[in-house]
C-alpha cells in the first residue's frame, strides 16, 4: 500500500506510549483546549478535525452515540462465541473501538507537539520546498490520476495542508533520531576483533574479510539502536512532564494520567 493514504493517524516513532484513558485530575486549562505542552496549546477544533479524520478512517462505520450502524456491521462479522453477541455486548464492542480512534487522535496530536518543540530546541527545521517535493513524489506514488487524489481528500476528509503537516512531522521525528545518533562513536577494529574471535563460528560460511564487514555493521547498528532508545526514553519523559490533558481527554502521555 502506498504511504500516503496512511498519513493521517499512524503512530509516532517518537511515541513508544500506550493511549490508555482514565479518571485524572481536573487541570485548569481554558475552555475549548484539550491539551497543554509547556506554554502550545492544542484547541479542540484540532482535536475534533483529527478525530473524525481517524473515524473516516475505518474499514466499519463508527458513529456514536448510539453506534447503530456500528452495531449492524459488527453483527455481521464472524465471532468466535457460539451464540450471537447481545446488543450491548456489540455496542460495548464500538464504544472501544470510538475510544481507540479519540485515543490515537489526541496521542497524534501531543507528539506533534512534543516534536515540534524538540526540533526547534535542537535548531532542526524542514523548508517549505522540501516538504513540497516529498508531497509530490508520495502523491506520485499513491495515485495514478488528480482524480483519485481528489477522491481520496474527499473520502478522508484530509486536506493538503494536513498532509503537509504530517509530512513536515515525519520528516522531523527522522532528523531528531538522526541527531541523536550523530555522535555515536565509531567501531573500532579491536572491538570488531574481539567480537569475531568470540563468535567465529557464527560466520563460518563467511570469509574473514566478509566476516569483519558484516560484525562492523551488526555492531554499529546495536550502537546507534541503545543511543535511540536512550534518547526516546528522555524526550518521552521530559515532555509528558510538560504536558497537561484536560478531563476527557486524559492518556498516558498526559502527566495527569492517573
Amino acid at each position: 500500500m502506498s504511504r500516503l493514504p496512511r498519513l493521517a493517524m499512524a503512530a509516532a516513532v517518537l511515541s513508544g506510549m500506550v493511549a490508555a484513558p482514565g479518571a485524572a485530575q481536573q487541570p485548569s486549562l481554558p475552555d475549548g483546549v484539550v491539551a497543554r505542552v509547556g506554554q502550545e496549546r492544542i484547541s479542540e477544533r484540532q482535536f475534533r478535525h483529527w478525530l473524525r479524520i481517524g473515524i473516516r478512517g475505518e474499514s466499519s462505520p463508527v458513529d456514536p452515540p448510539r453506534f447503530e450502524r456500528c452495531i449492524a456491521a459488527e453483527r455481521e462479522r464472524p465471532s468466535e462465541l457460539n451464540r450471537p453477541s447481545s446488543v450491548r455486548e456489540l455496542r460495548s464492542r464500538c464504544r472501544d473501538r470510538y475510544q481507540a480512534i479519540r485515543d490515537s487522535a489526541m496521542l497524534f496530536l501531543l507528539h506533534r507537539a512534543w516534536t515540534r518543540q524538540e526540533a526547534t530546541a535542537r535548531g532542526l527545521a524542514v523548508a517549505r520546498e522540501e516538504v513540497r517535493r516529498a508531497f509530490e513524489r508520495q502523491k506520485r506514488e499513491a495515485f495514478p490520476t488528480e482524480r483519485a487524489f481528489r477522491e481520496f481528500l474527499r473520502s478522508s476528509g484530509l486536506s493538503k495542508a494536513d498532509l503537509f503537516k504530517r509530512i513536515e512531522f515525519d520528516m522531523l521525528q527522522r532528523r531528531l533520531i538522526r541527531a541523536a545518533t550523530a555522535n555515536v562513536p565509531e567501531v573500532t577494529r579491536e572491538e570488531v576483533e574481539r567480537y569475531y574471535a568470540r563468535h567465529r563460528r557464527r560466520f563460518s560460511g563467511l570469509s574473514p574479510a566478509s566476516a569483519r564487514r558484516a560484525i562492523r555493521v551488526q555492531l554499529t547498528a546495536t550502537r546507534r539502536q541503545r543511543a535511540t532508545a536512550r534518547f526516546l526514553d528522555d524526550f518521552r519523559s521530559r515532555y509528558r512532564a510538560r504536558t497537561t490533558c484536560a478531563k476527557g481527554y486524559v492518556i498516558d502521555a498526559c502527566s495527569n494520567a492517573p
